[in-house]
């Protein structure tokens, strides 16, 4: 019945290139739902692309489209990554994906397993020393709306990534990330990678293309495991610019080394090339962190607070050797409401960043950032469903003379532990006189498999 109603809709002028691929794959209804294929028919018309038609339908379309394709899939596919290798479910390392909760610090550090034990027990023979199971996983988003400063963006294919990460040789373990997103062109790149060697609990060492955060336990320093989709100000900003104009989030060369000084501290050391950069210059960057975990989180039902100390400090490898400094405090605290009428865990983080970089004709300048921000887990037989984020963020430019004030508001829907949506407004409430004010709203899809 589809197939005959887009016949006559290419009659009619509506040569759209969806309607041509309903016509070529017989058993499309049964796949996509009858909703689904109504919906793609009726706003593909002559001559007009997806990102020319009006947006409420494009929009509508791409939900039903979307929305099938979970339900089509989701018996076959519901465990992602490191979830198939152990059979267990996202939340047993995830308070809400992609945030950690205790397990998944410690198996993170355990050099992605759960315990050192099984480092010998996975081998395929006494000659070939591999995990029987490298565990693998993809990651597709797609964003049906953007609003960016009154400008509408949609993009039914947002970005892709392919992780490949686990244990290779005994105590040795690695993990990798390729984007293929709109940001870089749509062209195949790493956006992180890492070997590590974790012996025991004490001493772990790396070598990366990373952040300088990359390796610790905590979120509220950790680019990769934030819910927003706009990173804090913390993360985001290059203050003075004399870290190669990168931010403490940019990947940078480093060798890098972590572990636990005692079970309730943990520290990671690095040295590391600038922002951005592919080599380590002679005395480029130093950097060190101690986290104290003051009431260890033991579970999805405990009082957990945790704080620590961020330092970096460098030189530029231009001609001017420039030097910079940045030193972060950060808390992080998990509240359980158990016995609420909704239950979950509040989660509450912030972190406070003083910057001085020299400037490129002598003197400094000197900058802060700080971020403030409150999360509400609601869980359903200990998965997560909604997860509501508000974020408040301040940051300084111009050596003080220029603040930023900044909300984030998401919301963000768990149909299963590895498909989620987000629905994020974002928006400048205070920018410096004579600046613009920027604002965006986005709605995304994540799917990983």
């Amino acid at each position: 019945m589809i197939r005959d109603i887009a016949r006559r809709r290419m009659r009619e002028g509506w040569k759209g290139p969806l309607v041509n691929w309903l016509l070529r794959h017989k058993d499309v209804e049964g796949r996509l739902g009858t909703g689904a294929c109504y919906a793609v028919v009726s706003v593909c018309r002559h001559d007009q692309c997806m990102l020319s038609m009006q947006p409420v339908r494009v929009i509508l379309a791409i939900i039903v489209v979307v929305c099938s394709m979970f339900f089509l899939f989701t018996d076959a596919h519901t465990l992602p990554q490191f979830t198939r290798q152990y059979e267990l479910k996202c939340s047993k390392c995830h308070l809400a994906p992609p945030t950690l909760n205790f397990a998944g610090r410690r198996f993170l550090q355990n050099g992605y397993r759960f315990f050192r034990e099984e480092r010998d027990n996975k081998s395929i023979t006494d000659l070939i020393k591999l995990d029987r199971t490298i565990p693998l996983g993809a990651w597709f988003s797609s964003q049906p709306y953007e609003r960016k400063n009154g400008v509408t963006r949609i993009r039914p294919f947002n970005d892709a990534r392919l992780y490949l990460g686990g244990g290779l040789y005994r105590d040795v373990s690695a993990f990798m990330r390729l984007d293929l997103d709109q940001a870089k062109g749509y062209r195949f790149g790493s956006q992180l990678a890492t070997l590590s060697y974790n012996p025991t609990d004490l001493l772990n060492a790396h070598v990366s293309w990373t952040s300088v955060t990359f390796h610790d336990i905590n979120d509220t320093l950790h680019s990769s495991r934030q819910l927003t989709l706009m990173p804090n100000a913390v993360l985001r900003q290059s203050f003075g610019g004399a870290d190669n104009g990168g931010a403490i989030a940019s990947p940078r060369q480093g060798v890098h080394f972590s572990g636990w000084l005692t079970d309730q501290v943990f520290y990671t050391l690095g040295y590391t090339g600038n922002a951005d950069d592919f080599n380590i210059g002679e005395l480029s960057t130093l950097s060190g962190r101690l986290a104290f975990e003051i009431l260890p989180v033991t579970g999805y039902d405990s009082f957990a607070i945790s704080a620590g100390a961020f330092g970096m400090h460098g030189f530029n490898q231009d001609s001017k050797r420039r030097e910079f400094d940045r030193l972060i405090g950060d808390v992080q605290m998990d509240i359980p409401l158990i016995h609420a009428p909704a239950p979950g865990v509040i989660r509450l983080m912030g972190a406070y960043l003083l910057a001085k970089d020299d400037r490129e004709f002598g003197g400094s300048v000197h900058n802060r950032a700080w971020y403030a921000q409150a999360l509400f887990a609601a869980m359903s037989k200990g998965d997560p469903t909604w997860v509501p984020v508000v974020r408040f963020d301040e940051y300084t430019q111009h050596d003080g003379r220029d603040r930023f004030r900044e909300l984030t508001l998401n919301l963000t829907y768990y149909f299963v532990e590895n498909f989620r949506a987000h629905l994020e407004h974002w928006r400048q409430i205070d920018v410096p006189a004579g600046s613009a004010t920027d604002r965006n709203v986005i709605l995304r899809f994540v799917y990983l498999y």
